[in-house]
Order: C-alpha cells, then structure tokens, then sequence
C-alpha cells in the first residue's frame, strides 16, 4: 500500500505532464482547472492510503451492540463456559458478553461496546440471548465447544493479525471506491484497480481458509457435547436468524411511532414459535442447504457442508429439531429478563444512532 500511495502520485504527475505537453503543444492553451483537480485528487489518494498504510500497525477495536456479564453476577454461565474449556483442552474466555441479535463468536481483538465507555482485552466470547432461548443446554453447550475450538491452534493468531488487516484493506477499497464523477476519478482508478485485485486474492484466501477453521472448530463439538446437538443448534441458527430482520423492520417502526419493543429477546422468541407453527419444513429444508451464519469477520461454511462434516445431514433433520425446548440454557443466566431490557434499549439507541430511523419528539 506504501509503494502504491507513491505509484498514485507518480502516475497522476505523469499524466498531468502528459496533457499540459499535448494541450500547449496542439492548441496553445492549458486547461489549468481540470489538471489542478487531478492534482489535488492524486494528493488525497495517496494521504488515504499512506493513513490505511499507517493504521495496519494500530488496534482496531471491534465494536460490539453488547452488555458485559462479569463473573461474579453470573456464576453459574461462568462455570459451565469455563467446563467446556477444560475439556477442550482451550483457554477460557476472559470476558463474556451478551447481545440479543442471533449469532454466537469468540475474538482475542480489543473489544468496544456500544454506548459504554469501556474497552475489553484478552479473549472475549459473545452470546446471544434471544437464541439461547430457542437452546436445550446440550445444544448450547455443541455451540460453545465449537466457538472455543478457535481457541486452540492457530486460531488466535489468525484473529489478531489476519482478520483486522483484511478488514482494513476492504475499508482502503470502499473510501478510494467513492466516485465524485469528475476527473477527480482518474487519480484513484489506479489505486482502485489495485486495491481491488488485493482484496478479491484476500476473500479467496480467507473463504478457503475460514471455513476449514469452522470446520475444525465443528469437531470441537464432540469434546463438548455431540453431533446431534450442534447439528440441531446449526438448524436452529439458520431457520431463525431470519426472525430477526423482520423484528428489526418491525422494531424502526415501531420507533418512528414513538414506541418500542419492551424486551426484543421474548419478542424474538415469540415470533419463532409463531413461524413454526406455520413452517412448511421440507420447502424450509430445501433453503436451508445454502444458507451460512453471519459473522464479524469470516464466513462461515453452508450449512449442508456442515452437517456433512458433523456425518449428518438435513434429510435426517425434522421439524421438531427446531422446535423450541422445554428448558432452554437461558436458565443459565441470572435475571435474564433485565439484561434484555437493557439490550432493548441499547438496540433501539443503535437504530437511532446509525440513523435507521428518526424518532418523534416530544415534549
């Protein structure tokens, strides 16, 4: 990035020279303004990429929407997480933090969390509590055998230094991306055309190489839990994550009203119950072969890849796999309903925040 900050300089006055020599030269007058803008533009492209440049060398804490649990407030979660641990052979998390957006990760970055002036270091695991409704606890338990299988191996190493620096360069692409429509663009192109053959060699690499940790981290399970139980949690993820962008459309409505959701969590729940019980499961099954789990920083597998390295599959699945159980691993977090007050809240601040929706005021 260094060296292309000085060929974008380099290339910008080569082509300054070239028009001012062939205008002087074939009709005796310079179009200063375009030139000067061209110019100008070369100069701000390389200032972005020598700042990108830069920035590799500094951490960039992940922000998170998320409350942290500490360990003395919740012992029992404590215990169970820290007894996968053990038996994995892995390193326990140091924080863990609960959000209510359907997705479970682990990260050794430095972590932000939303609307609090606070920053974790060390291993950090995320949970969500709206999906830990819709657990058993042997199936929460596969969960989190498989997110501290990247705790183990090179893992780590992957999350520290792979994963912010792929990050940064997709942010490096998206600002020399912006188009003005002027001659401006003919300063970034080269940068841009670069810049985009690096992060499409980059996202290959990391689509070879992250799924087979998640594929690794899958067999973590059996040291955890079992099989059946991750096969089941992988289901459960993929059929009901998409409950959650229809709460969301619902809750910015709800909003721009003036109103909003008490807990999202219960409410998540709710919406899963009613959606099973109007589910058509085979076209459901047919879908859910393709479909793969959000995360911060990788992608995951397919689920079918996944349950074929599990030694299942999604024919072997019903629709009671996904059904909701009578004791959910949530009772394993103390007052659970007042941490997802306090997400509802900071869920509906985020909305606000990232401008998502306006909300009435009043007097």
């Amino acid at each position: 990035m260094l060296l292309l900050a000085i060929a974008v300089l380099g290339q910008a006055a080569l082509l300054v020279f070239s028009v001012y020599t062939l205008e002087s030269t074939a009709i005796h007058r310079v179009h200063g303004v375009l030139l000067g803008t061209i110019a100008v533009a070369a100069i701000a492209a390389c200032w972005s990429l020598l700042r990108f440049t830069f920035g590799l060398f500094k951490p960039q804490p992940m922000l998170v929407k998320a409350v942290a649990l500490s360990r003395d407030e919740q012992p029992e979660l404590y215990a169970f997480v820290d007894d996968i641990a053990k038996r994995l052979n892995a390193k326990p998390p140091k924080n863990i933090v609960a959000g209510i957006e359907p997705n479970f990760f682990v990260t050794v970055s430095q972590v932000n969390l939303f609307g609090q002036n606070h920053t974790l270091t060390n291993e950090t695991l995320f949970l969500s509590l709206a999906m830990m409704r819709l657990f058993s606890k042997q199936e929460f338990a596969a969960v989190i055998g498989h997110e501290l299988g990247h705790f183990r191996g090179d893992d780590t190493t992957y999350s520290i230094r792979f994963a912010p620096t792929y990050a940064r360069l997709g942010k490096a692409w998206a600002a020399m991306s912006i188009q003005s429509g002027g001659a401006a663009d003919l300063a970034r192109l080269p940068a841009l055309v670069m810049l985009g053959t690096c992060w499409n060699v980059f996202a290959s690499a990391e689509r070879t190489i992250g799924r087979e940790r998640e594929l690794l981290a899958d067999k973590a399970r059996a040291e955890a839990s079992d099989a059946p139980s991750l096969a089941r949690a992988l289901a459960k993820i993929s059929t009901h994550a998409v409950q959650w962008g229809h709460l969301t459309r619902a809750h910015i409505d709800q909003l721009a009203e003036g109103r909003t959701f008490t807990n999202l969590s219960t409410t998540f729940e709710d919406g899963c119950r009613t959606a099973l019980g109007t589910m058509d499961w085979k076209a459901a099954r047919d879908a859910l072969g393709s479909s793969t789990q959000a995360h911060p920083v990788d992608t995951h597998p397919p689920l079918s890849q996944r349950l074929d390295n599990l030694g299942t599959s999604l024919d072997e699945l019903d629709v009671s796999d996904i059904a909701l159980p009578v004791e959910a691993s949530i009772e394993l977090v103390c007052q659970p309903e007042e941490i997802e007050k306090q997400l509802s809240v900071l869920e509906a601040q985020w909305l606000v925040a990232i401008r998502a929706v306006v909300v009435p005021q009043t007097e």
